[in-house]
């Protein structure tokens, strides 16, 4: 009579044969026919661990396969094996596990190309062992052979923002920062461009220092798109300027990502240039929101105000500029004829007065027209963002009426 029992410890099969006469021992029958020799049968099993399989590996690195004898049983004897790279890389070699150890090791070079790849399959197999190895009887802790794939080392460089940044043209130098997976070992040359959907002026309203080229050096980590942006003095529309980044040059294995719907690249930055120009206008002041209706009737005697405003925030310096007249100002009207109103920090507001006596309106019977006009404006040693407002609110028309 036969009994196997199964011991799963290191993968061997232990099959043990137990006669009638070990049954007896345990106060068991059996006739003579069930008597037999009681044996032991230990199988060693040649396999590679499983703490050496990979899944992918970068090209240029060295693999490390370790093959062991699962046994409980020490080794007597030298177990020998062969083992083959087939795929993408091609190596072959034997290998043995010397009397009295159960793990040896063998390695193999995965070649670095300078050449841009996609990722490639390799396999490595044992086989000619002089002991037994499968698929099945290695079970969890083991394999006769696996599968992994070479990564490309390909550096790939990329610009993913996707929203428009907003930034004052006071920023100075711009900085857009480009993305890439490891230091470089070649110099390489970024070239990039302005979109045309670009309303910025370069030399107005941007300075490409370094041209629509660049190096980045080897062994960098890092690099930067630079433009400086200019704080100019021209009171206008904010502006709407576009990076592409176009080419990366001058190493096979440095390449720029395409932008897909999946990868969020998009090699595109879009900012939104903030004018910070503040507009100096002249106003009707004292009622409340100062305002420019671009004429102040009159039609009585009495004291009046018109005021300067700096409209996007207040004087950083000094700031000064006159005040004149264009057409004919009636006699009674009494004011600082070309007088020059200086801000100081902090100012946004800046009010002059003039006076109509009673006597203008004698023998008036027709309106008559004169106006203020701001001019001058002098900001040499003052707040160089002030200009006069482009829309032509630097001038006021005051309109003497007829009485009754």
């Amino acid at each position: 009579m036969e009994f196997r029992v199964l011991h799963m410890k290191n993968i061997n099969k232990y099959i043990f044969k137990v006669s009638c006469v070990a049954l007896v021992l345990f106060g068991m029958s059996c006739s003579d026919d069930d008597v037999n020799d009681a044996t032991i049968d230990f199988t060693p099993i040649l396999g590679i661990r499983t703490e050496s399989v990979i899944e992918n590996i970068q090209e240029g690195e060295t693999v490390e396969v370790e093959v062991a004898i699962f046994s409980d049983r020490d080794n007597s004897e030298t177990v020998t094996f062969s083992w083959a790279v087939t795929g993408a890389v091609a190596a072959s070699g034997d290998g043995s596990i010397a009397a009295g150890e159960k793990v040896t090791s063998f390695s193999f070079d995965v070649p670095n190309n300078a050449t841009v790849d996609a990722d490639r399959s390799v396999t490595v197999t044992l086989s000619n062992a002089s002991i037994p190895f499968t698929q099945e009887n290695i079970g969890r802790e083991a394999t006769a052979s696996f599968d992994f794939d070479v990564l490309d080392d390909l550096n790939a460089f990329s610009i993913s923002t996707t929203d428009t940044t907003d930034l004052s043209e006071s920023v100075g130098m711009l900085n857009i920062p480009i993305d890439f997976t490891d230091e470089i070992d070649e110099d390489v040359e970024v070239t990039f461009s302005v979109d045309p959907s670009s309303t910025a002026v370069e030399g107005v309203d941007y300075e490409l220092p370094d041209g629509l080229t660049f190096t980045v050096d080897s062994g960098s980590d890092e690099a930067v798109i630079a433009i400086n942006i200019l704080n100019n003095l021209v009171a206008q529309m904010d502006r709407r300027l576009v990076i592409n980044l176009e080419d990366v040059t001058g190493s096979a294995e440095v390449s720029l990502v395409a932008p897909t719907a999946d990868n969020g690249v998009t090699n595109q930055s879009v900012f939104n240039i903030e004018d910070d120009t503040k507009l100096i206008k002249i106003a009707r002041l004292g009622q409340g929101t100062p305002v420019n209706t671009d004429t102040l009737k009159i039609s009585a005697a009495g004291s009046f105000q018109v005021g300067t405003l700096v409209e996007g925030g207040s004087v950083t310096g000094t700031l000064t500029f006159d005040v004149t007249t264009t057409g004919t100002v009636p006699a009674g009207v009494t004011f600082d004829v070309g007088q020059t109103l200086t801000y100081v920090a902090g100012e946004a507001e800046k009010p002059f007065t003039f006076t109509v006596d009673n006597s203008v309106f004698t023998g008036l019977t027709d309106p008559v027209d004169f106006r203020f006009v701001l001019n001058n404006v002098n900001t040499n040693n003052g707040d160089a963002e002030a200009v006069l407002d482009p829309e032509e609110e630097t001038s006021i028309t005051i309109r003497i009426l007829p009485q009754g």
